[in-house]
């Protein structure tokens, strides 16, 4: 069945996305809106330019984070160049593929629909606002580069989470875990017992 084209927004003005999608209602525009910008959002991020920008900012900081209750000073102006660094990065570059956006504005959005969101995009996305995952994402990063994150080899269990047709018996999972049904044709990845208590989810690779 084919599907309706998405709208280009890199020659529109701020306000053609309302009139481009006049005949629809306003939830259909603001759906389509945040779709769109989404998309966007992952072929920025996949990009080797943003890689590198972000994988250097790591490389720089990791080292002074540490998974303590206490919260260094130089923490904050850390996450401060963070946004500065990453988060306008990444609105500049939406802003020239659609006039007039605004993270501000897009990051109200995705509180009500995080769940339409990639995990790891998401934890990204949220980090700029939120110091606690930002930290988490260094801590991360910093186990991942001294070799503290969990295997996904030998520590990872991939569980199947949609029910084998005909009711045929599951197969084994890597690392030993077992499949367990539901409706959803998806996989969860699960630590295994012992595992690390960090892994890199949060950084976008």
């Amino acid at each position: 069945m084919a599907t309706a084209a998405v709208p280009e927004f890199d020659d529109l003005e701020p306000m053609d996305f309302q009139e481009e999608m006049l005949g629809s209602s306003n939830s259909s525009i603001a759906d389509t809106k945040f779709d769109v910008t989404v998309g966007y959002i992952e072929e920025i991020i996949m990009d080797e330019e943003f890689q590198d920008l972000q994988n250097n900012f790591l490389d720089k900081y990791y080292v002074e984070f540490e998974d303590t209750e206490e919260n260094k000073f130089v923490y904050t102006d850390i996450h401060k160049e963070w946004v500065e660094t990453i988060e306008k990065y990444l609105e500049t570059n939406l802003a020239r593929k659609m006039p007039g956006f605004h993270m501000q504005e897009f990051a109200q959005a995705l509180e009500s629909r995080k769940d339409e969101v990639c995990g790891e995009i998401f934890d990204m996305l949220v980090s700029f606002t939120d110091f606690l995952a930002f930290k988490e994402l260094m801590l991360d990063y910093r186990a991942e580069k001294e070799g503290r994150s969990i295997d996904l080899l030998e520590d990872l269990v991939i569980t199947s989470m949609s029910k084998p047709a005909g009711g045929a018996a599951p197969a084994p999972a890597v690392g030993g875990g077992s499949r367990q049904g539901t409706t959803q044709p998806q996989l969860a990845v699960l630590p295994a017992a012992g595992g690390s208590k960090h892994s890199s989810k949060h950084r976008v690779k």
